[in-house]
């Protein structure tokens, strides 16, 4: 799954824009400390295990999750509505 991290935002939050899942982080993007605070807002989100597969350094990133896509699918609606 692809996503988009944010660096320095004011706080965390997830959401979803145009189909693609992005993530802001309050963290700088120094020594991994936002892709750190990514995985463990999106596991929060989510509520699921969620690692970085690809992007380290990017980003735009590739995560692997560990649940089901149904499921999956459920939170991002939730995210999706809490937005708006």
């Amino acid at each position: 799954m692809k996503i988009k991290v944010t660096p320095n935002a004011k706080r965390d939050e997830v959401f979803v824009r145009d189909g693609l899942l992005c993530v802001k982080v309050s963290c700088p993007p120094e020594d991994g400390k936002a892709n750190k605070r990514a995985t463990q807002v999106l596991q929060k989100a989510l509520g699921c295990k969620v690692m970085i597969v690809a992007g380290q350094k990017s980003r735009e990133k590739e995560i692997e999750v560990g649940c089901g896509e149904e499921e999956i699918a459920s939170k991002l609606k939730e995210v999706s509505e809490k937005k708006k």
